[in-house]
């Protein structure tokens, strides 16, 4: 009985601990293999390269769902969702040619003067301001190629390359690269997508240790810590309070002198937010935002137990007006529905990405501030 009791608890463990792996070969459009070429999950830590034959493996694998890119010089990027779940995927994976790249010489000239203040703006707006971004540094910026509309006064930025950015404050190498960078500098707007993954900083033991502090700190509070959070139905207890607004116009209507007590009455704390999430399966959940679209309401979050950096601080003078900064301690969020529906999984992901509209200290946080999407809080270990 005891051998069978051992053996049996062997077998549970090695199911417990059983991982996925992607496979696959990478070819261009005319049947050749691509050496070389890089494979990742983006926002992970798990990228490779294809071998001489244009093989790859990403090993290790948790179920989900995982957005996959593979990038080489000269090709489109290309990108594909992969559900791991059960087994592991074998993908043939076929690169196009980017002939606009290849084409493209400066389509505009920029003077060194200009490229100087428009990587100015680009760090601002791209790397951001927070307290990260002061140790955050762009290792090639030569790659990026800017253009920009005096008419439109919009500012543009591409690069057929990965885009090598260094954060000393967190540890982390970022290796970003930019699928759309749009700054309208007469509206002040801002539209930036593209995919990355991350490489650790080699440290001493000192370092690690204070790049894991300052991990723990920009985790807490943020858009992922929020999700996981309201997955795992903890909200309350890890410090945030969620307020629904379900009517707009009775602030717009209002007088200054009564737009406070206003906001008083309608700002109640949600205590079922759980009710607007539905399971998927063990690994995800539904967030159901239908009801908020209806009502044409947005859901205010407020992180009680951070603290505002004061950069941020003066900025959100400038976002929220008195009566609502009055009251609120901490951060604030806020979510403006898009979608019926969005798919939160257990690290706090949302899918599809870039699917939640948000303003307030989420937007505040740029690329300086970016956490591969499993990060999570080591436990305490105990003796």
């Amino acid at each position: 009985m005891k051998l069978v009791f051992i053996l049996l608890l062997f077998a549970g463990l090695a199911a417990k601990a059983q991982t996925w792996s992607i496979t696959g070969t990478v070819s261009d459009e005319k049947g050749e293999t691509v050496p070389g070429a890089t494979v990742y999950l983006a926002n992970t830590k798990n990228a490779t390269a294809t071998d001489g034959s244009g093989k790859f493996s990403l090993n290790n694998l948790q179920p989900g769902v995982y957005a996959l890119v593979a990038k080489m010089l000269g090709f489109k990027a290309y990108n594909q969702s992969i559900t791991v779940q059960k087994k592991s995927p074998d993908l043939h994976i076929v690169l196009k040619t980017n002939s606009v790249m290849l084409n493209m010489v400066n389509i505009t000239a920029v003077s060194d003067e200009d490229r100087k203040k428009y990587m100015a703006l680009f760090k601002q707006y791209f790397i951001g301001e927070s307290d990260n971004a002061a140790k955050c540094k762009i290792l090639n910026p030569e790659v990026i190629n800017f253009s920009y509309n005096k008419i439109s006064k919009v500012l543009e930025a591409s690069s057929d390359k990965f885009l090598l950015m260094e954060n000393k404050s967190l540890g982390y190498e970022l290796h970003y690269l930019i699928t759309a960078f749009k700054l309208d500098l007469q509206f002040n707007t801002l539209y930036n997508d593209g995919s990355l993954y991350f490489e650790d900083l080699q440290g001493t033991k000192s370092q690690q240790e204070k790049w894991e502090s300052k991990r723990k700190l920009t985790y807490k509070g943020s858009m992922e810590h929020f999700f996981k959070a309201a997955f795992n139905n903890t909200l309350t207890d890890e410090g945030f309070v969620v307020y629904r607004f379900p009517d707009k116009s009775v602030l717009l209507r209002a007088s200054e002198d009564k737009k406070g007590e206003i906001a008083r009455k309608y700002f109640i704390p949600l205590n079922d937010l759980d009710s607007f999430f539905t399971v998927v399966n063990e690994s995800a959940k539904s967030f159901n935002l239908q009801t908020l679209k209806k009502d044409s309401t947005e859901l205010y979050v407020n992180y009680t137990k951070g603290t505002e950096p004061v950069k941020y601080t003066n900025s959100r003078r400038k976002i929220f007006p008195p009566f609502i900064r009055k009251g609120f301690d901490g951060q604030i969020s806020i979510i403006h529905p898009v979608l019926d529906n969005v798919d939160v999984d257990k690290n706090g992901n949302i899918d599809p990405p870039g699917s939640i509209f948000r303003s307030g200290y989420w937007t505040w946080g740029k690329a300086a501030d970016f956490l591969p999407f499993d990060y999570a809080i080591p436990a305490i270990k105990k003796e």
